[in-house]
């Protein structure tokens, strides 16, 4: 920013209120914002345990768009966390993770679909996917898909069968879908003219994680003939970002208030813990508790819970595995901030220097290399910081103002005072006041409510039924490239 390169930030920053948002331990996507979305604790919305991918079967509490479509206001949803199976909604939904092509309204299947250009070469029935990319591209101009981004989609698959390195191309993958997402999600917002639109951008998460070797590689082994530019992905993210930005600037008129957050910030893997990778796989499999734990990676630590919070069993199994000729524990478990969440932290990572080869542990009842369970390296280069932002312009709002640190659960609560909608009482968070200027406050009290999570409204807007997941491979894979599986 500081260099001129983030140019709409920059005019948010001037003129609006900012501050720093502060993340959850852990920082995993899915959990954080499903605490963004709804007011609500891990503990309270639903979202409370280390399942690597999140659905709307989860929640057990209103979110934001449900409250604000149950006030009879339009919503527009557009790649947003925990969005998935769409329900009919007045607006639009396309939703995330896309477990499937359903959108609302249906017609807007085409978009899900879309993400599929460049992962797969054939359709299931095994013919080329050509012929169904050009159908997909001709309806997404008809939604306004822009020249320069075909030209993009063009690029990008001539370097999908170029680079090799998984990693990069998943980076490249992320900027042209910015692209992609935007374009649609502008047109989307002409039609539809929503009263809430919600839309999320994930190129600066996913070049963090993914390049930050590149962009500061003290500490790392950087192999940069993967790319012409590695160093500037990182970079290259947020000045995208920042494009999209300006594009939703243009929708804006004076009526109109933008919010921009993040649930995290980012800093190099090399500055935090050292590091010491664990194979969770080949650790629980050879505890057999695999079937019983769910479990995440992230920044670089394994998070995981009990699928049946009663069996404290697995916890002592893993307390079991040491090294096999002086009987030190490997692990310590650490609880995170969501109650029933831990992190396995490596006892010797202190050291620095581990001989994984030669070095023999005990796990379950068979006696195997350290190398087998603890690598030294990092899987992801960039690891998320504990403060994101929080950036608010618009009608009454302060222009140029610091606010400091927000939470989580501020942020819904803080919405629905700006919209003078109720606000829950057992929503967790604070309405942020001082987001707001004086004449504003003054005009405006807080409405409280008891709760939305009446009978009726759970009935409606939550998910009773199961629907097939069609997506699982290309979301896991996806995944287990950025270092999460």
């Amino acid at each position: 920013m500081a260099k001129g390169r983030l140019p709409n930030l920059e005019y948010l920053i001037r003129n609006g209120a900012s501050g720093t948002l502060r993340s959850i331990d852990p920082p995993y996507t899915p959990i954080v914002w499903a605490s963004i979305s709804t007011g609500k604790r891990p503990e309270s919305n639903g979202i409370s345990d280390a399942k690597p991918i999140q659905t709307r079967y989860g929640l057990k509490t209103l979110a934001l768009w449900d409250i604000v479509e149950d006030h009879a206001k339009s919503i527009g949803l557009f790649n947003w966390y925990l969005t998935w199976p769409p329900r009919s909604a007045n607006g639009f939904i396309v939703p995330e993770p896309a477990l499937s092509e359903e959108t609302f309204p249906p017609e807007l299947s085409f978009i899900t679909k879309m993400r599929r250009i460049g992962l797969e070469k054939k359709t299931s029935s095994g013919k080329p996917l050509f012929v169904e990319n050009v159908r997909l591209l001709r309806t997404g101009m008809e939604y306004g898909l822009r020249a320069m981004t075909l030209l993009k989609i063009a690029i990008y698959l001539v370097k999908s069968e170029i680079i090799s390195n998984e990693q990069i191309l998943e980076i490249e993958r992320c900027l042209l879908g910015q692209s992609v997402f935007t374009d649609l999600f502008c047109e989307l917002h002409r039609r539809f003219r929503p009263y809430l639109s919600l839309f999320y951008l994930n190129a600066v998460d996913v070049a963090a994680h993914a390049g930050w070797r590149y962009y500061e590689p003290r500490g790392f082994e950087v192999k940069s003939h993967e790319s012409s530019n590695p160093h500037q992905y990182v970079p290259s993210s947020y000045v995208d970002t920042d494009n999209c930005i300006g594009r939703i600037l243009n929708l804006a008129d004076s009526e109109t208030t933008i919010i921009v957050l993040s649930d995290h910030g980012t800093r190099s893997a090399a500055d935090g813990d050292p590091p010491f990778d664990v194979d969770a796989d080949y650790l629980f499999q050879q505890l057999g508790i695999d079937g019983r734990v769910d479990y995440v990676r992230c920044d670089n630590r394994v998070y995981f819970s009990l699928k049946d919070p009663g069996d404290e069993s697995v916890i002592d199994r893993i307390k079991t595995v040491c090294l096999t000729d002086t009987g030190e524990k490997l692990f310590e478990m650490i609880e995170s901030d969501v109650h029933g969440v831990y992190w396995l932290r490596y006892r010797n990572a202190g050291k620095g220097t581990i001989d994984a080869e030669h070095q023999r542990i005990r796990v379950g009842n068979v006696d195997a290399k350290l190398s087998h369970v603890v690598k030294r390296r990092y899987r992801m280069s960039g690891i998320h910081d504990k403060h994101g932002i929080f950036i608010a312009c618009g009608r009454g709002i302060k222009r140029g103002h610091w606010i400091g640190e927000v939470e989580t659960t501020d942020i819904v609560p803080t919405i629905l005072y700006h919209l003078q909608m109720p606000i829950a009482a057992d929503m967790e968070g604070e309405v942020v006041s001082r987001v707001f200027d004086e004449s504003f406050v003054a005009d405006n009290d807080p409405i409280y409510i008891e709760t939305y999570d009446t009978n009726e409204r759970l009935g409606k807007y939550l998910v009773g039924e199961t629907r097939k997941l069609e997506g699982l491979d290309n979301i896991k894979r996806r995944l287990r490239v950025l270092g999460y599986l």
